[in-house]
């Protein structure tokens, strides 16, 4: 038996519900989620720009890819485009082809060319969803071409909406008398803080039991010390939930005590 699998069974586990493929399968929506879905519902009746902001690993592109796969295909057309991975002429590029069409040799020409795409989606009655991740990465060329590629209607209603996530930097990154037209076209922005103290313990409970497992495998002040090693950040608790099973399994232990789990959060801040 391969050690993961040694590890899971362990605890009663079928899978690892810590592991990042596992990620949207065991979504828990903490009131800083809720919140965010809230934001993103209301964008979606005004269209426009939206603004979404956090620190790494608070959940916002398993947010957003989520909200997206259980969008209408017949009334939206999601793209999502991650910044990381991108110069400011590949993003044109891959704009257009994520539009579905080849693109042109000129930037001038990319930039008539996505124009005429949006307008052909409003004229089939779908909606352009435009998601940009690490937005904060987008350089103020960008921003400004963005500004005049979606401002074609001028003050006419938005028949698109585009989305930028990114660190909470994104939000300084936007401001300046150059951006204010941008700005004017956000219609919400919301920056996600992380769980509280209460929902930290609900969110590990709920991928335990999802996969299977138990809840009582704790030594009490364990769940206490994931919180405050982790800030409440998911992606934290996650990994060191995931070097804590594995840990245990080594030690041949049932429970995760005090030792293990310190053990785990050191591995997790290398």
């Amino acid at each position: 038996m391969e050690l993961n699998e040694r590890y899971y069974a362990r605890f009663g586990l079928e899978y690892n519900p810590f592991v990042k493929n596992n990620s949207t399968k065991h979504y828990y929506e903490s009131s800083d989620l809720k919140e965010a879905k809230y934001k993103l519902d209301y964008l979606f009746k005004t269209k426009g720009i939206g603004v979404i902001t956090g620190n790494p690993g608070m959940g916002k592109t398993t947010t957003i890819r989520k909200y997206l796969n259980e969008l209408n295909r017949a009334l939206y057309k999601p793209i999502y485009i991650c910044m990381t991975t991108l110069n400011d002429n590949d993003f044109y590029r891959q704009l257009i082809k994520e539009l579905g069409y080849e693109p042109k040799f000129r930037k001038c020409d990319n930039f008539r060319l996505v124009q005429q795409i949006i307008k052909e989606f409003e004229n089939k009655k779908i909606t352009p969803v435009i998601v940009i991740d690490e937005a904060n990465y987008l350089s103020r060329t960008i921003l400004n071409d963005l500004k005049m590629i979606l401002n074609f209607n001028m003050d006419s209603f938005d028949n698109y909406i585009l989305i930028l996530m990114g660190l909470p930097v994104l939000v300084s990154n936007l401001q300046g008398a150059a951006h204010e037209p941008f700005r004017q076209r956000i219609i919400t922005s919301y920056n996600l803080e992380g769980l509280t103290n209460d929902e930290t313990r609900e969110y590990i409970y709920s991928k335990l039991e999802k996969a299977g497992g138990s809840t009582n495998i704790f030594d009490e002040g364990v769940v206490k010390a994931i919180c405050n090693s982790s800030s409440n950040t998911p992606r934290i608790i996650d990994r060191t939930m995931d070097y804590a099973l594995l840990i245990a399994d080594k030690l041949n232990s049932s429970i995760i005590t005090k030792d293990i789990i310190q053990k785990a959060i050191e591995q997790t801040i290398l």
